[in-house]
């Protein structure tokens, strides 16, 4: 009622048996060394015209002995007889990878800008591989597919996951399919992960190549510096190279600030969208510099602050905090003490009360007025035949819900709600009712820039709404 055949596989590859029957049903099943069935094609009927049916079954496995099992069974047990003949080829994965490598355990060590070959079969599901990254930087990873379906993770040393591409299906016309990635890590070892799992978490077999490339970020600061406590210490004048990477999410920098007018803080970015927050000693977020977003044409930004408006002088330890906005990638900050022109790859120079609008909300850069100008305002000549309005009372309470210069709600006055102040007084927001009485902060019944100034300085508590 059946027949066995053994067949070895000398390496990884695929295993194609040319099959055809003269039996009104046959089943062909295949089994490893262990006697475990590894595949089969079940209750194949014949085509009654002919009385015949021809098949190609192709099979992804790893080097061994395997064992092939013809029967004459349909779908209900029933057995029929009959002549069948089959042909079985071999072609190798051309795999330069020695298994096993299916855990990180057993992960094979690659090196940089050498191109892996690899195969997934159906007695091997998945392959890892280990890659040492010597410093921060960036990994990029070139792959070709010739599965249907692949997926590509990225573990810590811990075993967790950190990145994934998972269930990429090729380009059906051509079989294929070629991705790059890019990802931006810490110095350690990483272990790259791939597999064929496709969509409702089917198992697909096939070949696969990729190369892994390794550039330096170049960082000046040794890591870890994620906190306060670790922060690396700066000085002035000093340009500052880092890197927030996916498993190193913002650097912290201290520096001690001289008492100075000309003070800047230079941020140069290569990224979509970078903040630098000013911490107090005591831990207290002073100021920030709002979302910095780069020109999509060149892929940067730089940009000056001139710090006079945050510390008026004021000297003495201070903390940067480094962090982008759902994006990693380079950055160069410095603190300069003097012409900060020549710091600056694109050559603008902003106040604190003129911070970029956040990305997210704003597609383009807003041009507010300057803030050392007070706005003018027409004056109009009263209607004689309207009787005159009542003159504005500068005591008029603000709305119960709202405080003085809180446009936030937050019941305390920040940075925040002066950048909200600035961007209502330059016509890039609209205010209701409640929030334009808390921005108006000298009562002159308009929203200026001098409001949104005064809202800043009694955030950094250099000023009080009763001065």
């Amino acid at each position: 009622r059946e027949d066995y055949y053994a067949v070895t596989l000398p390496s990884s590859g695929r295993l194609t048996i040319d099959f055809d029957s003269y039996i009104q049903f046959y089943s062909l099943f295949l089994y490893g060394g262990d006697g475990k069935e590894l595949w089969s094609s079940r209750d194949n009927e014949w085509v009654s015209s002919t009385a015949t049916r021809s098949d190609t079954h192709t099979i992804d496995l790893e080097a061994a002995t395997y064992y092939i099992k013809v029967n004459g069974t349909d779908y209900w047990g029933n057995a029929y007889t009959g002549n069948y003949q089959f042909a079985a080829a071999f072609t190798p994965s051309d795999a330069n990878i020695d298994e096993p490598n299916n855990s990180i355990a057993d992960a094979k060590t690659i090196d940089f800008d050498s191109q892996v070959k690899g195969q997934i079969a159906i007695n091997d599901r998945e392959d890892y591989y280990a890659v040492t990254l010597p410093s921060s930087g960036r990994l990029t990873i070139d792959f070709d597919s010739y599965i249907q379906f692949y997926s590509l993770f990225l573990y810590g040393g811990d075993g967790k996951e950190l990145w994934s591409a998972q269930k990429k299906e090729w380009v059906s016309s051509t079989a294929t399919r070629s991705d790059t990635y890019i990802i931006d890590l810490e110095a350690a070892t990483y272990y790259i992960k791939v597999n064929g799992i496709g969509t409702w978490d089917n198992a697909y077999t096939g070949n696969y190549q990729f190369t892994a490339s390794f550039v330096s970020a170049g960082a000046t600061v040794a890591e870890p510096n994620n906190s306060i406590a670790q922060a690396s210490p700066i000085s002035i004048g000093q340009r500052v190279n880092g890197q927030i990477a996916i498993n190193d999410p913002d650097d912290y920098y201290k520096v001690t600030l001289p008492a100075s007018s000309s003070l800047s803080l230079v941020v140069n970015s290569y990224v979509p969208s970078i903040k630098v927050e000013l911490y107090t000693v005591d831990g207290s977020r002073l100021w920030d510099t709002g979302w910095i977003r780069w020109i999509e044409t060149t892929e940067k930004r730089g940009v000056s602050f001139d710090l006079y408006e945050v510390l008026q002088g004021a000297s003495g330890e201070y903390y940067l905090r480094i962090l982008m906005d759902d994006c990693t990638g380079l950055y160069q900050i410095c603190v300069v003490n003097g012409d900060p022109s020549s710091y600056i790859i694109d050559d603008q120079i902003i106040t604190p009360s003129e911070v970029p609008s956040d990305p997210a909300t704003e597609p383009t850069d807003p041009q507010p007025a300057d803030p050392t100008e007070p706005e003018p305002t027409e004056p109009q000549p009263a209607d004689p035949t309207e009787p005159e309005p009542p003159e504005p009372q500068p005591t008029d309470p603000i709305e119960p819900e709202m405080t003085l210069g809180d446009l936030d709600g937050d019941k305390q006055i920040t940075s925040s709600d002066a950048r909200l102040a600035l961007r209502a007084a330059v016509k890039l927001e609209t205010l209701d009712e409640a929030k334009t009485k808390a921005a108006d902060v000298d009562k002159d019944n308009q929203i200026t820039t001098s409001d949104a100034r005064k809202i800043l300085r009694v955030a950094v508590k250099l000023d009080s709404f009763d001065a």
